[in-house]
């Protein structure tokens, strides 16, 4: 179905405003459909991402800071985030020794086990939802590097 029949729109002024709205639409489908996946496993989508990071640093810690860096959705809610991965037992956080206002991440047992048993499960939703074939996804994901790529940094400016 069309971009413009999914909205219920009538046409874009841009070819360039079809694909912003697009890829936005699309971007939270995808993100619906994996919440729900995760609900059943008692986790959001940025709480499996915390885990899914740190599973890669494992089994060294990580500082919030790099963290924070290598998750999808930047976000300014990221101790809120952490506590509610801790208080579930999935991560620990320890106070770095050389400076008090850092923190360390680590993955528990229970945190690598839960990723162990989401594994599988995860590849056959991805297969599931993703039915693309390998030459459209590989020139999909080049597109969108692509489109990403030419997307300034956010700056802050204060008045």
């Amino acid at each position: 179905m069309s971009i413009e029949s999914e909205i219920q729109s009538k046409g874009f002024l841009l070819a360039q405003e079809k694909t912003f709205v697009n890829v936005i639409f699309t971007g939270a489908m995808f993100y619906t459909q994996i919440n729900i996946f995760f609900k059943k496993y008692n986790l959001t989508e940025p709480q499996y991402n915390v885990l899914r990071v740190l599973r890669g640093s494992h089994p060294k810690k990580m500082l919030t800071s790099d963290l924070q860096s290598r998750l999808l959705h930047k976000s300014s809610n990221a101790t809120r985030l952490l506590k509610k991965i801790i208080d579930k037992g999935l991560i620990i956080s320890t106070q770095c020794k050389e400076d008090k206002r850092q923190y360390h991440q680590l993955l528990t047992p229970k945190g690598l086990a839960l990723l162990t048993e989401i594994d599988p499960h995860l590849e056959k939703y991805c297969l599931e939802q993703i039915t693309l074939s390998s030459a459209k996804m590989e020139q999909l994901n080049t597109l969108l590097d692509e489109l990403r790529n030419g997307i300034p940094e956010p700056t802050t400016k204060r008045s």
